[in-house]
């Protein structure tokens, strides 16, 4: 299975083992439509770009994250110390998967050699809504679908959690529709709209 929960307690496992079929559903539909032109209004409300190029480069990314799930498992573990209001976190890379760049990774490392694919599961994951509450082109908020999303992207593709212009971090599906307009090189690299982005095809 994508994701490896034995280290979870039985309400967290299985709200995250819930998602499984979805995601690669919803990764498979995503890759589908960009394929086919289909998918250009959602690429420029999370990314500000529906071109050929990025087209082609959206679809690439899209089928490696779902052959990443197909192929290795994504360990999820209780996140031990992260705080309340915290959803999820998980490795940060800077180019595929070598050159870990995050804190996490680092303190990890020496004691777990399966770092390169774990998401921690922080307290605040079962406040959230288990999908977005309304439609993606108002929802304002975060759940737990695109937060899974969000974090396999950090894993798989290395993308970074990306501030505004004002220095607040792009979390949330209205700020991520507003660094979309706003400055669409950041939006294309923000985990956040990644994670949006997918859930469109759910």
């Amino acid at each position: 299975m994508p994701f490896e929960t034995s280290s979870l307690g039985l309400a967290e496992k299985a709200v995250v083992r819930d998602f499984e079929t979805g995601i690669l559903s919803a990764l498979q539909k995503c890759r589908d439509s960009v394929a086919s032109g289909g998918a250009n209004t959602q690429l420029d409300r999370w990314f500000g770009d529906h071109s050929a190029d990025f087209g082609k480069s959206v679809k690439e990314k899209i089928a490696k994250m779902r052959s990443h799930l197909l192929n290795t498992n994504i360990k999820c573990v209780k996140g031990v110390g992260l705080t309340s209001d915290n959803n999820a976190q998980a490795n940060h890379f800077t180019v595929g998967l070598t050159g870990v760049s995050s804190l996490m990774a680092v303190n990890y490392a020496a004691t777990q050699a399966d770092t390169f694919s774990k998401v921690m599961i922080g307290p605040n994951f079962k406040n959230l809504p288990k999908y977005a509450t309304s439609s993606l082109a108002s929802f304002g908020d975060q759940d737990q679908f695109e937060t899974l999303v969000h974090e396999l992207t950090h894993v798989v593709l290395g993308t970074k959690d990306e501030k505004n212009g004002s220095g607040v971090t792009a979390y949330g599906a209205t700020n991520a529709r507003n660094l979309a307009t706003a400055d669409s090189a950041k939006a294309k690299t923000n985990a956040e709209n990644w994670g949006l982005f997918v859930e469109e095809f759910r």
